[in-house]
């Protein structure tokens, strides 16, 4: 990470690092949202990087997803996130899979991706996804990563509520060390931090 800087401050030919913001990098399936004039009208998954699965009915299954976009926002705007299930919701799963003789799920992301994959809405409403909104693709929600949270939160998205702007490389490798103190007790499963 210090490597790192020291380049930023080499390529950018600057004295002092800029601010950075760290958030929590969500171990589920990433999904793009569009919305037109502030309504959903597309949801798809990353797929290969260039085609993606379209998981609109199911996506609109989770409550966390607006349908239509808070505060009058009436433009058109694509939504990144990550589709999750929390951990109690996904042992709460695996034992009723286990009571009725079915084979478990092997972790929570594996669930979620396969729950939004369903071919009946029903079934992915029955398993309490969530959504966690983490970038908007284009100047709608500003250009640093900070105001882009902060936009996600006007128009109605969960986003990281661990998520801040960092000033130096000590708040950096203190939030690793806070989380990893408490990732056992957080409520969904991560798999890192995301520094940028």
């Amino acid at each position: 990470f210090m490597d790192w800087g020291k380049r930023v401050l080499k390529l950018l030919h600057i004295s002092k690092m800029p601010d950075l913001f760290a958030e929590l990098k969500f171990d589920g399936l990433a999904v793009s949202l569009i919305y037109k004039d502030g309504i959903l009208e597309k949801a798809a998954t990353r797929g290969n990087g260039k085609v993606g699965e379209d998981v609109t009915q199911n996506i609109k299954t989770i409550e966390s997803v607006p349908l239509r976009l808070e505060n009058n926002f009436d433009r058109d705007v694509e939504i990144r996130g990550e589709v999750i299930i929390n951990k109690k919701n996904f042992e709460k799963i695996n034992r009723e899979q286990k009571k009725n003789g079915l084979s478990i799920y092997a972790n929570p992301r594996n669930l979620a991706a396969g729950s939004l994959r369903q071919l009946d809405p029903n079934m992915t409403a029955s398993r309490r996804l969530d959504f966690h909104a983490y970038d908007v693709v284009g100047d709608a929600g500003g250009e640093l990563h900070s105001e882009k949270h902060e936009f996600l939160k006007k128009v109605g998205f969960k986003t990281d509520r661990e998520a801040h702007i960092a000033k130096r490389a000590e708040d950096i490798f203190r939030f690793k060390e806070k989380i990893e103190r408490m990732r056992e007790k957080l409520e969904y499963e991560i798999d890192g931090l995301v520094i940028q």
